[in-house]
C-alpha cells in the first residue's frame, strides 16, 4: 500500500493529485485554485487518515489501479476519509439522551451527505462508484437528495439520483469482501 501511495505522489501530475484528494474527501467542498491553505491541511492531515488508509490496507488485493478504486463482488468501492465524530450513546444512558445523541449523529451524517451531493467536482468520478467506504456510516446517498433539492432549490432530479451510491462502513465492507464471488 505504501508503495502504491508513493507511486501516486511521484506519478500523478497536479490535476490528477487534486482529483484524488477530492475523491477521498468527497464531503469537503474546496476550491483549490483559491484556497491553498486548506489544500495543505487536506493533503497532510486527511490524506493518510482513517478510514481511507485502513481501507487500502484491508482491501489492498482488490485495488484496481493507481486511482485506488477497490473492486469486489462486481462492485466498485471508493475508500474515503469520511467518518462522523460523535460518540455513540451508551445503552445505560437515559432514553432521552440516547435520542438526543442519535439526532446529532443523523444531523452529522446528513451534513456529510449534502456536502457530497453539492461537490460537483467529483460527479464524474462518483458515477464509477457503487459504494463509498466510511468509518462509521451505512446509508444510501439517495436518501439525502431530497434534503439537498428542497433546501437548495435545485431541480427536482439531482444528477446523482441516477446512481444509487451507498455509504458503507469498514466493518460492513469487510463482510462484503468475505463474500467474494469473483
Amino acid at each position: 500500500v505504501l508503495d502504491l501511495i508513493k507511486r501516486v505522489y511521484i506519478n500523478f501530475d497536479e490535476e490528477e493529485f487534486l482529483l484524488l484528494c477530492h475523491k477521498i474527501n468527497p464531503h469537503i467542498v474546496l476550491d483549490f485554485k483559491e484556497n491553498f491553505i486548506n489544500l495543505g491541511e487536506l493533503v497532510s492531515y486527511r490524506f493518510m487518515s482513517y478510514p481511507w488508509f485502513q481501507a487500502l490496507v484491508d482491501f489492498h488485493e482488490s485495488i484496481a489501479d493507481e486511482n485506488l478504486s477497490i473492486n469486489m463482488n462486481k462492485s466498485s468501492y471508493l475508500a474515503t476519509t469520511i467518518a462522523h465524530t460523535i460518540q455513540l450513546p451508551d445503552p445505560k444512558d437515559s432514553p432521552f439522551y440516547q435520542k438526543q445523541i442519535n439526532a446529532h449523529i443523523d444531523a452529522a451524517i446528513s451534513e456529510i451527505a449534502i456536502n457530497i451531493l453539492e461537490n460537483n467536482m467529483i460527479y464524474k468520478e462518483l458515477y464509477k462508484v457503487d459504494f463509498i467506504i466510511t468509518g462509521n456510516i451505512n446509508k444510501p446517498l439517495n436518501d439525502y437528495i431530497n434534503k439537498v433539492t428542497v433546501t437548495k432549490e435545485y431541480e427536482k432530479s439531482h444528477i446523482l439520483s441516477i446512481k444509487d451510491i451507498h455509504l458503507i462502513d469498514l466493518n460492513e465492507c469487510r463482510l462484503k469482501g468475505e463474500d467474494k464471488d469473483e
